[in-house]
């Protein structure tokens, strides 16, 4: 389950994209729903009662999300998904949410691979979606929202942007002169994604990736032990 800061700042992003959104529309105003989908990458696990309890305890102890849910005539509702939420990416649910009428925003996660599609949808819905995940995704929404007064953007991410974050990693490393380096990354979202993006940007400088080690978040101390034996000298 996402870090409860991460849902709020989600949540209240949500809330701005409908306010900025709200005022080009002529419907009569209605009681609808911001929905949480309860999904995550690869489908770890998740507690449905855990998420429907930080998400009250969210609108309980932050006012000024209190506040504009009330006055916007909007509730936050976490959302029960079938079964087929792990064969689809959590696009499934995402599509079911997006068509229901009811329904003014998204708020929730998807696999990697579909998050362009989650974008899409948004947009073509006109329906602000903003995720939790999708780190290594280059949305479209950062040259939209340069002309965000002609193109509303109906996607937002809260989750930091691998490109950046390979692009710091990278300039400290070339700044203390590495010449060779093994990667050690969590065998899960966004880790993987990092790697794979600072590899690539370590490549034209120099640097030399000898291997990239991947390793469960749940691995025994002997199997982190075994993994890391293969690095030898001179990797810094």
């Amino acid at each position: 389950m996402p870090p409860a800061v991460p849902m709020l700042v989600a949540c209240m992003v949500c809330g701005v994209i409908l306010s900025r959104t709200a005022a080009a529309s002529d419907r009569a105003p209605r009681r609808q729903q911001i929905v949480v989908l309860p999904h995550e990458d690869r489908c770890r696990g998740f507690n449905l009662s855990t998420l429907r309890y930080a998400t009250d305890t969210l609108v309980a102890n932050h006012t000024q999300l209190a506040t504009y849910l009330a006055e916007s005539n909007l509730t936050l509702t976490v959302r029960n998904v079938s079964e087929r939420v792990c064969d689809t990416g959590g696009l499934l649910p995402l599509i079911e949410a997006m068509e229901d009428p009811q329904v003014a925003g998204v708020v929730g996660g998807l696999d990697e691979e579909v998050c362009a599609a989650g974008e899409v949808l948004a947009q073509v819905h006109r329906k602000p979606l903003v995720v939790w995940n999708c780190h290594g995704h280059g949305s479209s929404a950062t040259a939209t929202a340069a002309n965000a007064d002609k193109a509303p953007v109906f996607f937002g991410r809260v989750s930091p942007n691998v490109a950046l974050a390979a692009f710091a990693v990278a300039s400290c490393l070339n700044d203390l002169r590495v010449k060779y380096a093994v990667l050690v990354v969590c065998e899960e979202q966004p880790w993987l994604a990092l790697a794979n993006e600072l590899e690539a940007r370590l490549r034209p400088s120099g640097l030399v990736v000898r291997r990239v080690i991947a390793l469960s978040s749940s691995a025994k101390l002997e199997e982190v032990d075994a993994a890391l034996r293969v690095i030898k000298t001179p990797i810094k």
